[in-house]
């Protein structure tokens, strides 16, 4: 059965008020719109919910009873009115992001630290999986936004794309299994390596590989792992060559590593933050994007 809220306010109004007039002035109507909504409302439920006491009214038992409900009712809309007050202010909520453990790490961390000094009521929900699947929750709806490595000259339909920091890639190797006195190298060079290489389930790997078979050659992955760290610790130890953003690898020379030289035409890549361009940002998605821009200037600024 339906039927509309506004008589309900009205009379919830006039009983704590106890007044027809005084309620018309918290409602700003007049004390005869006031009268006809509860007479409204009274023929609708077929009982009198007011009665005259002296000079003013008084619940009658069905007024009391539907009060007693409309009580409960109207304090839970309250709440719900100040728990979106305080989401739209960023006082509380949460916002889920997907990364990688080596975007959050080597990129995020400062993002994050100044995000929860700023809102501390906001909940960061970080889950750490590859990017791929990254894109693949924000399809999903299951994430807020990504955090991603992304090759520039590519961008999927579906997504909004917000550049964080450009990618500086290199393959590099230790010092003992390269040849004395060589200094530059070719991809078909490389391919006669074994990598230390992420997963197959990684944007990382599958540009790779795409990019030896752009070239007629295979790449030959010898040792998979899921961490960045570890593989610049195995290529360290000798394992084979590996690839990663030269801000993640550090002085190569404190690690006995060499950054392989070489004209290899590798496109080009960032990392990127994602949200979905058929949903909305949520307010806390919105102030995250923008404590992101402040870091990308302030980098911006370093390196110039």
């Amino acid at each position: 059965m339906s039927y509309p809220l506004e008589p309900y306010r009205v009379f919830y109004q006039v009983a704590l008020e106890e007044s027809f007039t005084k309620a018309a002035g918290k409602l700003f109507v007049t004390q005869s719109s006031v009268s006809q909504s509860v007479k409204s409302l009274e023929d609708h439920l077929k009982v009198k919910l007011f009665f005259r006491r002296g000079r003013g009214i008084a619940l009658t038992e069905e007024g009391i009873l539907l009060y007693a409900h409309l009580k409960v009712a109207f304090n839970e809309f309250d709440k719900v009115h100040r728990y979106l007050e305080k989401h739209q202010n960023l006082e509380s909520g949460q916002l889920r992001i997907g990364a990688s453990d080596t975007l959050c790490k080597h990129y995020f961390l400062e993002v994050f630290e100044e995000f929860h000094t700023r809102y501390p009521g906001i909940k960061l929900q970080i889950n750490n999986q590859p990017s791929l699947k990254t894109m693949e929750s924000l399809m999903e709806g299951s994430i807020d936004l990504g955090l991603i490595n992304h090759e520039i000259r590519e961008a999927h339909p579906q997504f909004d794309y917000t550049g964080f920091f450009p990618l500086e890639e290199v393959f590099f190797a230790s010092e003992k299994i390269l040849p004395s006195g060589k200094e530059h190298y070719t991809l078909k060079d490389l391919s006669r390596y074994p990598f230390v290489s992420l997963r197959e389930n990684t944007s990382t790997r599958r540009f790779l590989e795409d990019f030896f078979h752009s070239k007629g050659l295979k790449m030959n992955t010898e040792v998979e792992l899921i961490s960045l760290d570890l593989i610049i610790s195995l290529v360290t130890a000798g394992f084979g060559v590996g690839f990663a953003d030269q801000r993640v690898i550090g002085n190569p020379k404190d690690k006995g590593l060499v950054i392989l030289k070489g004209r290899f035409d590798l496109p080009r890549r960032h990392i990127a933050i994602i949200t979905h361009r058929r949903l909305p940002k949520s307010p806390a998605a919105r102030a995250f994007i923008a404590v992101a821009e402040g870091h990308k200037k302030k980098h911006s600024i370093m390196n110039a």
